[in-house]
């Protein structure tokens, strides 16, 4: 093998090597770690939604929405726009025993 080909091989081997978090400069970094956020947020969001509404008031099986909502980004964005079937969760009892406050 010549030095032309090993320097043409490392070349693509380094091209194919994935980034490691060290490689990676601020601004990468940092979309990362938002993306992050945002993604759990979301998820976490999605699921206590998903806990606190009765059945009824959830298009299909609790736990289809909550298998959806495990794909990233686009699966919690999914379950608000179309799993739903009201805006808010139905009164739970002890939510309805309570008295509505009165400024």
């Amino acid at each position: 093998m010549t030095k032309r080909e090993l320097k043409k091989r490392t070349r693509t081997f380094e091209r194919r090597m994935k980034k490691q978090w060290k490689h990676l400069d601020t601004p990468q970094r940092t979309a990362i770690v938002a993306g992050a956020v945002v993604q759990l947020t979301l998820f976490a969001a999605a699921q206590i939604d998903i806990s606190r509404r009765e059945p009824s008031d959830v298009r299909g099986s609790k736990l289809f929405w909550r298998l959806v909502c495990l794909i990233n980004f686009i699966g919690p964005v999914m379950y608000f726009a179309f799993g739903r079937t009201s805006t808010a969760p139905t009164p739970t009892k002890e939510g309805a025993e309570q008295e509505p406050v009165v400024a």
